[in-house]
């Protein structure tokens, strides 16, 4: 079966979340609440982004938008690591009651350690994409890429 969109694979598969401690505790409660985007308690927020099951992402950072292009640099960077358009991203910042706290935001220390955390699990996510739908498709994985929110064969 080829996926047309990402929301058809994760209509398939669920919901990914790219976590910082991906321990089986975290895994487990998942699970067992349907692993909704927010299905966690605000106390135990550890994720910095979820591929959400209408294929839009969500970017959860620790830092904030100090007049740096924080918010746009980041999804930016997000945007190009899962072949999706920059409008199918958005972003909670600066809460960390909502947020993994990635410490203080200092001028550019913001994109050039957090959002370089976030580029990370991006990066991440989009192997585990790829790893899905290879699994699913019969396909090896860099036989796939990830483009305008599809999955596909690459040079299709």
């Amino acid at each position: 079966m080829l996926f047309r969109s990402r929301r058809s694979f994760l209509k398939a598969g669920g919901a990914l979340i790219i976590s910082l401690g991906a321990g089986d505790g975290l895994v487990t409660k998942l699970a067992a609440q349907g692993a909704g985007a927010n299905a966690l308690p605000l106390t135990e927020v550890d994720s910095f982004l979820a591929v959400e099951a209408n294929g839009n992402v969500l970017i959860r950072s620790g830092k904030i938008d100090c007049g740096t292009g924080h918010r746009i640099a980041v999804a930016q960077m997000v945007a190009e690591e899962l072949g999706l358009p920059v409008t199918r991203i958005r972003m909670i910042d600066g809460d960390t009651a909502e947020t993994p706290d990635q410490g203080s935001t200092g001028g550019s220390t913001g994109l050039t350690r957090g959002g370089m955390e976030i580029r990370q699990a991006a990066a991440t996510a989009r192997v585990a994409l790829l790893q899905m739908a290879a699994q699913r498709l019969g396909k090896p994985a860099g036989d796939l890429m990830l483009a305008n929110g599809k999955v596909s064969p690459r040079g299709a």
